[in-house]
């Protein structure tokens, strides 16, 4: 994993913990910082299958 895709994958992360906690059923913090990692990985795998790597920048 890249830095890039390290730091994706902690701010999707922190997208569906805020997620998670608003829909305020009862999960414990455990499970929602599981489900929140959970979540990013299954996006950017959905990502890189739907439209692949980020390409570089034109130098």
């Amino acid at each position: 994993m890249t830095r890039d895709q390290h730091e994706d994958t902690k701010a999707f992360a922190v997208a569906a913990m805020v997620g998670l906690l608003a829909r305020s059923d009862g999960m414990g913090a455990q499970e929602i910082a599981t489900r929140c990692f959970d979540m990013a990985l299954a996006f950017q795998a959905e990502q890189k299958k739907r439209i692949g790597d980020t390409p570089p920048y034109d130098m």
